[in-house]
Order: structure tokens, then C-alpha cells, then sequence
């Protein structure tokens, strides 16, 4: 196995590549949004500025791109690697989601590394008083397509976001919350989001989603055929932060399972070029 950085392989082994080629470029009508920080995910640790456009949630489930499946997930498993041995904490251990997530037109991966001003104010007058609701009656609230679907619209604000989100986070664990472990809760959905082509708990609104995740309820399996990536998954969104697996074994298991082994059905998306 080639070495790197992040132990995985080099950058270039896990480039993905979207539609069979070198990218896709941009549509003249997508506007250019406001500057984040980000951390490029293979080679040194890089920080630069960006505009929140081509994230993988807009890939996955706008534009329905294709994309090399475990390239993907070992580079976000690189990334927050990186992050960790350099800065020890960042917002994006507990609000990884496919919204923090961009891929650039080479298929490199980026991580959004902090909220900015408004997506916090947001979060404290929007996110905590609705999870203080009662929680409604899930089956019906799994029909209600509509809710979902109006909700998902909130991403660029954050609210989204919180379906992806640890159940120890949300409960305001503060300083006491494991970032790496907490990651890896949202690391898992956004893998089986990725194997899928599905948003997580996407039959619900995001605050019944992650009110839902936090009762030990996972994501539904019946697309995926490899029970060690079925178990895995399982791992990472166990409500026990101490149940779940380390950064090293979640990318080891994706490096030496190719694409078609744990893949699902509905979004199938091709193996990275060497």
C-alpha cells in the first residue's frame, strides 16, 4: 500500500473523478458564495478561502453527479485526520455533513473548517428551541414528504446540517464532547449518504432526523450488500461515542474495499482512476 500523510495511499490513488473525466465546469449562472475557510484533504496541511459551491450534498443530490465513492470517503477520512494532528479541534468535528464537504473539478476534497458568523447566530435562535418540541409521530411524519423536502431547502443556513449531527453535540455536551468521535457519527451518515445517493433520514425534516438518530435509530440498510460496510456504518452512528471507530480503521476498511463490493443501488458512481 502506498504511503502518505494521512496513511492511506497517496492523493493521486484516491482523486476522484466525476463523470469519467477531468471534472465539470462550473455553469456561468451558479453565483460565487460567501468566502469560508477550508482545508484541502490530500497533501500537506493546506488552508485557504472558498466559496461554498460544488459541496458534495449539491453533487450527490441536485445535480446527481458521479462520483468515485471511496476516493471520496478517504479523503474526508484524511482531512479530518489532518485536522486533528494540526489543530486539535475545529467546528467540522461536529458539523460534518455533506454540506461541509466540496470537491473542486479535479476531484480533490475540501472541508469547510468553521461556521461563520451568521450560521452561528442561526443555530442559537433557530436549532435548540425546535428540538425542545415534542417529538410528533414519526410515521406520520415519514409520509409527509413535504417537510423534508421544505427543510432541505435551509441548508445554506445550517439547519440541515443537523441530521448529520451527534446526538452528544446536539445535547450540548460542550467541552466534554470527544470531537473525533463525534465526527465519526456524522462521518457515517455521509458515507452511507454517499453509497446510497440518499440524504440521511431523508423521509423527515432535519430536527425530527437527528431527534430520530439520537434514539439509536439508524439509516436504512436494504440498498447495501456488504455486511462489514452494514456493520461499520452500524459503528459509526451507535449513540456510543465509545462504540464507534477510530479514523484509521474506517479508512483502512474503505482503501481495501473497492467501490463495487460495498456499494448500493439508485446512485452508482465509478471506481477512481489510478
Amino acid at each position: 500500500m502506498p504511503d502518505d500523510e494521512s496513511g492511506f495511499g497517496s492523493s493521486q490513488d484516491h482523486a476522484t473523478r466525476m463523470n469519467g473525466s477531468s471534472g465539470v465546469e462550473e455553469s456561468p449562472s451558479r453565483k460565487m458564495g460567501e468566502l469560508v475557510e477550508v482545508m484541502a484533504c490530500s497533501g500537506g496541511f493546506e488552508i485557504s478561502s472558498a466559496p461554498m459551491t460544488n459541496t458534495l450534498y449539491s453533487m450527490l443530490h441536485k445535480e446527481h453527479r458521479e462520483i468515485g465513492k471511496r476516493g471520496v470517503g478517504v479523503q474526508i477520512v484524511n482531512g479530518l485526520k489532518q485536522v486533528v494532528a494540526n489543530r486539535g479541534w475545529s467546528d467540522v468535528l461536529t458539523r460534518l455533513s455533506s454540506h461541509w464537504i466540496l470537491i473542486d473539478t479535479s476531484g480533490n476534497v475540501q472541508l469547510k473548517l468553521q461556521m461563520n458568523a451568521s450560521e452561528a447566530e442561526q443555530e442559537a435562535a433557530e436549532m435548540h428551541p425546535q428540538l425542545l418540541q415534542p417529538l410528533p409521530n414519526l410515521e406520520k411524519t415519514q409520509n409527509d414528504t413535504s417537510r423534508r423536502t421544505e427543510n432541505s431547502e435551509k441548508d445554506k443556513t445550517g439547519m440541515d446540517g443537523l441530521r448529520w449531527r451527534a446526538p452528544e453535540v446536539v445535547a450540548g455536551g460542550g467541552s466534554a464532547v470527544d470531537g473525533q468521535k463525534a465526527s465519526v457519527f456524522s462521518l457515517g451518515l455521509v458515507l452511507w449518504e454517499i453509497e446510497t445517493g440518499q440524504v440521511p433520514f431523508g423521509e423527515l425534516d432535519a430536527v425530527n432526523a437527528q431527534r430520530q438518530s439520537a434514539t439509536g435509530i439508524g439509516p436504512k440498510m436494504d440498498s447495501l450488500k456488504n455486511e462489514e460496510f452494514i456493520a461499520l456504518i452500524h459503528r459509526c452512528v451507535s449513540v456510543d461515542p465509545k462504540q464507534r471507530p477510530s479514523f484509521s480503521e474506517i479508512g483502512e476498511f474503505l482503501y481495501s474495499h473497492p467501490d463495487e463490493t460495498i456499494g448500493g443501488s439508485g446512485n452508482e458512481m465509478k471506481e477512481p482512476e489510478p
